[in-house]
């Protein structure tokens, strides 16, 4: 039987980081009963994550031949990377400064044009989230042990 070597791989990888997450979700403690308390929306981006990756490896077996060059692969490896990195450096450098380097690295690898949207993005998507969270939401984000 032939398949999509890549996209099969990349489909377990995902189906087994969803499962984790999920696991990990339902030890969210939260001060309510209620159905829509602390852990609903981990258990909920957890349970897409893993329909999504299901899909990845039904997909594999569709797609038998994998059309893709080592290069295609440089943008999505970059990626992984880069995200691993800053859920590494969010308790050292703190979850807003983190944010705005990640985001900016983002949209550079991902070749965005416009370079007062690669500039302004990072800072609005952050000033967006303490809004949101800090203010309204009085949720407390990561400040970091640098700062």
């Amino acid at each position: 039987m032939k398949f999509n070597i890549p996209n099969f791989i990349s489909g377990i990888i995902v189906t087994v980081l969803g499962l984790f997450f999920l696991i990990l979700s339902f030890g969210i403690k939260t001060n309510s009963n209620d159905i829509f308390n602390a852990s609903f929306m981990p258990k909920v981006y957890t349970t897409l994550i893993i329909l999504f990756g299901i899909s990845i490896i039904i997909n594999s077996f569709k797609d038998k031949i994998n059309h893709q060059t080592l290069k295609e692969y440089k943008g999505p490896i970059l990626t992984m990377l880069l995200v691993t990195i800053y859920v590494i450096v969010i308790p050292i450098l703190g979850y807003y400064l983190s944010t705005i380097i990640m985001i900016f690295a983002f949209l550079f690898i991902v070749k965005f044009e416009n370079r007062v949207l690669l500039v302004l993005t990072p800072f609005i998507a952050s000033a967006l989230i303490y809004a949101v969270f800090e203010i309204l939401l009085q949720v407390p984000i990561p400040k970091g042990s640098l700062f």
